[in-house]
């Protein structure tokens, strides 16, 4: 029979990772209240539809965070390299979500809506990636001290 053992948790860590997740709901919700005024604001997008893509972004990076999970801890899988190559997809789909290419399309709203929501997708996906990957890196005390937040947030000063 294997051997569990169990770790208690601290009052320390409990605080640590209540921080890290403080920090990531106050940017996660920073980011959908901008890009929510941004669409309707600016690109001129019905606020229900707007909040179509805000909430099909949030549903699919649910999905999409256990799928990186599981990549990335497959046998032999460099985790250096994915981060890397998550870093660049990040950057551009940032600057593809508040650039106004969606006027492009003039009023069309089903196409504004399809591309900011796969932007926005992409964000999130790639933001799951490079936090879940730095956190495997350097350990749990990045996780503890918010460390990953800081880590995935690289690219958005880029």
């Amino acid at each position: 029979m294997m051997e569990t053992t169990k770790s208690k948790l601290t009052r320390k860590k409990k605080l640590g990772y209540a921080f890290g997740i403080a920090c990531e709901s106050i940017l996660y919700n920073m980011y959908y209240t901008y890009f929510l005024t941004f669409l309707v604001q600016i690109l001129n997008v019905k606020p229900y539809l707007a909040g179509i893509v805000i909430f099909i972004s949030i549903g699919w990076d649910a999905v999409t965070d256990s799928v990186i999970g599981y990549l990335s801890d497959r046998p032999g899988v460099d985790k250096r390299k994915l981060l890397m190559k998550s870093v660049l997809p990040l950057c551009i789909c940032f600057v593809l979500a508040w650039s106004p290419i969606g006027n492009l399309f003039g009023d069309s709203q089903a196409l504004k809506i399809i591309f900011y929501t796969a932007v926005s997708v992409l964000i999130f996906i790639s933001v799951s990636a490079v936090g879940m990957l730095a956190v495997k890196l350097v350990g749990l005390e990045a996780t503890v001290g918010g460390f990953h937040l800081m880590l995935a947030l690289m690219p958005f000063l880029l």
